[in-house]
């Protein structure tokens, strides 16, 4: 029996997946804005991705969004860690934190 070799490309295809440059944006909202500048602090980690085995860590990063600005945003990468295992789509969880301000996560990362 001769093995199914577009299996097999498609697998080997999905663990050789390099870095991904994905954006993440602080929006504030509504029309509100703010005197002076906001700094968010944003945090990538585990969803049905593990970090650490299944991407590489990214460490928490801020932005800012700047007086009279209703949003910043900022690029990381994301960069999957090769495995021999053959599993479904994951996720990660990015989230963000700023004082005094309310943060409301919305966001996917395929």
């Amino acid at each position: 029996m001769m093995p199914d070799t577009g299996a097999l490309r498609r697998r080997q295809s999905r663990q050789r997946r390099s870095a991904t440059s994905v954006t993440a944006s602080a929006t504030l909202g509504g029309s509100t804005t703010f005197a002076e500048d906001k700094t968010v602090t944003v945090s990538v980690g585990s969803g049905t991705a593990t970090e650490g085995t299944d991407f590489v860590a990214v460490a928490d990063f801020t932005r800012t969004i700047a007086a009279g600005a209703s949003s910043g945003s900022a690029t990381f990468d994301l960069d999957p860690t090769q495995d021999n295992l053959d599993k479904p789509d994951e996720t990660v969880a990015v989230g963000a934190t700023a004082s005094s301000l309310t943060v409301t996560a919305g966001c996917g990362v395929r």
